[in-house]
């Protein structure tokens, strides 16, 4: 515990960020203390991650003396990369800046191996824009499908399944294979089989080109012998996001770079990603993958909801987790309210629609109550701005997306007169996924 006040004391004499103190509360001070070869920090949602993350950086290079191109943080998009830059272009030490302009500690793995693999001056073309590869996929499933109809169904399901087989089978597409072959009979099995034969057409036409995608960069860079980069310190941000594919890429550095300490953060609470091919177990069995001198740590205390959400959050994981960890709330946000409600058993009273009770007409009992809910919500909070979000951009019945969600409900509170249009633009709809780290007035 001395330790730890010392450390406390050292950020707030010495450390300033736009002229504030660097404070830090105690398991924030730990991880800064912490000096194991693996170390795995659980951090819940509003404690704080970033903020630990940058002061560990700054540790290491003003006390430990360890120069920041010794050091690489790995974050897995463009806007957690510049949100880490940022902060630590801001920090002062001892009324100095700790680093130049120029210096960008931060980066994604893709543009990582980008990099390493030579940049522009060796890839050039090489790397497949996003409308590129949209036109392979569509011109491979032309070739299976008979309809298009079915290539609108299949398109999005075969992106989603290129990402995935490539993030958890790159080395070993047989095992791809076998696994879909493992599955009893059924619709979906013969889904996946239609769809695993189109991906290995995407792959073929991309070798045909000399055309590499996102995943296959990463892939190459993890087979190089990276010894002109020196690293002392791995840094990995959101590390519920990790998989096979990233895992290779650390590896990949750790080979030449042994005594290379690693520190990953991330919450396994926010493992939304499966999608992309990330994998959990990476977070939960990490002494498995990393254990050498392996440590985990923790830092519980949630700063930015309120107390009725955290405990709300604790409730809910605690039913469903064996190995549970919760966080603590100590927030200065007054005033949340936390309904539930099972919308099964609400009685609808959704009003007929201009142009669409037919439609509103066939439609289930239980959506209507979802509808009438959403909207009975809004209604209750005149002037406010309300979010509300959704597992994914599909609703669960045939038709329905959060657009046609949000246009009907809208038009409904804009033609009864309950809002104007231009208080419609304070109602938002979103994915979780897309709204996760955001805080606002959220109704889910």
């Amino acid at each position: 515990m001395k330790g730890i006040k010392s450390v406390q004391k050292w950020f707030q004499d010495n450390i300033s960020e736009d002229g504030k103190s660097y404070t830090l509360d105690k398991h924030q001070a730990a991880i800064i203390l912490d000096s194991h070869q693996n170390t795995i920090v659980t951090a819940r949602a509003g404690s704080g991650k970033t903020r630990t993350l940058v002061a560990k950086i700054i540790y290491l290079i003003t006390h430990d003396n360890i120069p920041p191109s010794e050091i690489i943080v790995f974050a897995f998009n463009r806007k957690a990369c510049t949100e880490i830059n940022e902060r630590l272009q801001k920090i002062q030490y001892q009324d100095q800046p700790i680093l130049s302009q120029k210096c960008q500690i931060a980066t994604t793995f893709h543009a990582y191996a980008y990099k390493m693999l030579g940049g522009n001056r060796s890839l050039k073309n090489r790397l497949l824009t996003a409308r590129e590869e949209d036109q392979i996929i569509f011109n491979c499933l032309k070739k299976s499908a008979t309809s298009k109809d079915q290539i609108s169904e299949l398109f999005t399901l075969t992106k989603q399944f290129i990402i995935r087989a490539e993030q958890l089978y790159f080395l070993d597409y047989s095992k791809l294979s076998q696994a879909i072959q493992n599955l009893p009979d059924s619709e979906q099995k013969t889904t996946l089989i239609k769809l695993e034969h189109i991906f290995y057409d995407y792959q073929e036409e991309l070798r045909r080109r000399d055309h590499l995608n996102f995943n296959q960069l990463i892939a190459e860079a993890s087979k190089l012998q990276l010894e002109a980069e020196k690293y002392s310190y791995i840094l990995v941000d959101e590390y519920q996001d990790f998989s096979l594919l990233f895992l290779e890429l650390i590896k990949s550095l750790r080979r030449t770079n042994p005594t290379a300490h690693l520190l990953v953060v991330g919450d396994d609470w926010q493992a939304i990603n499966r999608f992309a091919g990330s994998d959990v177990k990476y977070f939960q069995h990490f002494t498995h993958f990393f254990s050498e001198d392996s440590c985990r740590l923790f830092i519980p205390t949630n700063y930015r909801s309120d107390k009725k959400i955290v405990k709300s959050a604790n409730f809910f994981m605690s039913s469903i987790l064996n190995d549970y960890q919760g966080c603590k709330a100590k927030s200065k946000i007054k005033g949340a309210k936390i309904f539930i409600k099972d919308i099964g058993k609400l009685e609808s009273n959704f009003p007929k629609i201009e142009n669409s009770s037919a439609f509103l007409k066939s439609e289930p009992l239980l959506l209507k109550n979802y509808l009438n809910l959403v909207a009975e919500i809004i209604k209750a909070h005149p002037g406010k701005t309300i979010k509300i979000l959704h597992r994914n951009n599909d609703l669960s019945f045939a038709g329905w997306s959060l657009a046609s969600f949000y246009q009907t409900i809208t038009k409904y509170l804009i033609k009864n007169r309950i809002i104007t249009e231009k208080e419609s633009e304070l109602i938002t709809f979103s994915t979780i996924h897309r709204s996760k780290g955001l805080e606002s007035s959220l109704f889910c």
